[in-house]
């Protein structure tokens, strides 16, 4: 702890190995590789060893696009349960001027925070910390100071923690942001402190020692009773919080400076989001836009989402009866000769179904037919390229919620992988959609437009949903569980369908007189697909 920076403990080291990291890494063109201490962070956190630290910064660089990472302090919306209730914040400083990240993890309602919360809400809240401290608090803390700052001092307070928070989804949560971290904020840490260890924190320790490098290992001290002694040693009373044998307080006389520090509590169910009852209890799916997609042990199905062009947003919501399973986005790249639905159809087909909101839970009944479109070209092999990689979620208690804009032309698939589990199956219940990234763009066709528009006029949304899921139920026969193709132009065949209301308008009249009254037709699984 001798409080040096990184730029500032570089004076030993090997040029060289700064000069072959950049040769190697030059195809990026990284601006920030032009750094001599960001260079610094991937080299030493693999020992010196540049060909893996190369390997971790690509790896690095994959996983930010992934994220989206260089956007989220822009667009970013911190959740307000997350504001409120998730544990920590910086306080203060050390004798060298590294801030300090204080975080009572013991306080933390890990059951509410999680039944408020999607796991990938919480995950990007974590990203939008850690790039904060690194964008934004270490270059105002070194300006301030008048040298680098480029690590901080972290002060974990597990007083209050209970078994409780041993709660498998809590803990793989912990564990997963805890790897996430390691690979890709490496350095960041100058050393962490330990305070109020429960009895049970060996064990918990034992589960992180795996994903932690030996040098991060080494900057972990877990102190006793006497803690208020030995943060002294590296912290000046008057920028330590008084809790914690410091003389700073808030301006209302708060030893704890909650201005500054979150220090969780209970959440109120308020915050809850309430998912739907199970619709393995029920004799119908409260929304028809909920597809079964059942997974068997130790195996995997892919679920299509729809056609997209670069630019286009796909939105995805899905759920698990029970347990947890893995999941990540795929595209089929569309072909030179192959063809995509044309603006105009798709702006058709949304004026006819009404709005839908990316990854809201008010999408329409019409979503079943957007997901029979999908067997279009499904009947052979298909060349699927992975666009985010696979992620573990808990989503039995809150829904997972999530969308990316794509820069590929081609047909999107969700692929629900289950293969780490050999004793249970899945049941998910999934909606996707594709949103147009121009849904105003004009079609060549206006006569098409002014045939569609003008007999949409006046019709009841709901009914055309009905209407053209009874349709598609005739024309696509046999049952969605098996294998089966829709090769037809999909702009004719809305249109097509459009056209055909008064006849099915005339088939439901009859069929009313009859003693029972036709039903919308619910799609309860997606098309198989095997890849």
């Amino acid at each position: 702890m001798d409080g040096m920076s990184l730029e500032e403990s570089l004076s030993d080291v090997d040029s060289s190995l700064f000069r072959l990291f950049r040769q190697k890494t030059s195809d990026l063109q990284y601006p920030k590789l032009e750094k001599d201490q960001y260079v610094a962070r991937w080299l030493k956190a693999r020992s010196w060893d540049v060909e893996k630290a190369e390997k971790m910064f690509r790896m690095h660089l994959q996983w930010r696009n992934e994220v989206k990472l260089d956007e989220l302090l822009a667009t970013f919306k911190m959740p307000e349960v997350v504001e409120k209730y998730f544990p920590g914040g910086v306080c203060g400083q050390d004798k060298f001027g590294r801030p300090t990240f204080i975080c009572p993890a013991g306080t933390a309602d890990v059951f509410g925070l999680m039944r408020s919360a999607s796991r990938t809400q919480l995950a990007l809240s974590r990203y939008y910390l850690m790039e904060k401290i690194v964008e934004e608090i270490l270059p105002a803390q070194s300006q301030k100071m008048g040298r680098p700052i480029d690590q901080l001092v972290i002060i974990f307070d597990l007083q209050h923690m209970n078994r409780r928070q041993l709660w498998r989804p809590w803990l793989n949560f912990v564990l997963e942001m805890t790897s996430i971290f390691e690979v890709n904020f490496p350095e960041l840490m100058a050393v962490c402190f330990v305070l109020n260890a429960p009895s049970f924190f060996s064990m918990i320790f034992s589960l992180l020692k795996p994903i932690l490098s030996k040098e991060t290992q080494d900057k972990i001290h877990i102190l006793g009773s006497n803690y208020f002694d030995e943060l002294l040693k590296l912290f000046n009373p008057e920028d330590l919080p008084a809790h914690y044998g410091g003389t700073m307080c808030d301006p209302d006389g708060d030893p704890k400076c909650s201005s500054r520090i979150c220090w969780g509590g209970i959440v109120p169910e308020s915050y809850y989001q309430i998912q739907q009852s199970s619709p393995a209890s029920s004799m119908e799916v409260a929304d028809d836009a909920f597809l079964l997609v059942p997974v068997g042990r130790g195996s995997k199905e892919y679920f299509y989402v729809g056609e997209a062009k670069s630019g286009d947003t796909v939105s995805w919501e899905f759920y698990t009866e029970s347990n947890d399973i893995a999941f990540s986005l795929w595209v089929e790249p569309q072909s030179d000769s192959g063809s995509l639905v044309d603006e105009g159809s798709r702006r058709r087909l949304g004026k006819a179904r009404g709005p839908n909101s990316v990854g809201s839970s008010g999408m329409t009944t019409s979503f079943s037919f957007n997901n029979l479109l999908g067997s279009q070209g499904l009947g052979g092999k298909l060349d699927l390229r992975q666009i985010t990689r696979s992620l573990r979620v808990d989503c039995d208690l809150v829904p997972e919620l999530g969308n990316r804009q794509v820069d590929l032309d081609g047909n999107y698939y969700l692929l629900f992988d289950n293969s780490y589990s050999w004793t249970r199956a899945k049941r998910i219940w999934c909606k996707a959609e594709v949103v147009c990234s121009n849904p105003l763009i004009k079609d060549g066709n206006s006569n098409n437009n002014s045939v569609v528009d003008g007999e949409m006029e006046g019709r009841d949304l709901k009914a055309v949903d009905v209407e053209l899921s009874e349709v598609m139920k005739t024309v696509c026969a046999p049952d969605y569980s098996s294998l089966s193709t829709l090769d037809v132009d999909i702009s004719a065949l809305v249109i097509i369908l459009l056209r055909t209301v008064p006849i099915i308008r005339r088939r439901f009249r009859s069929s009313q007189s009859s003693s029972s009254s036709p039903q919308g037709v619910k799609f309860k699984r997606p098309i198989k697909t095997t890849v």
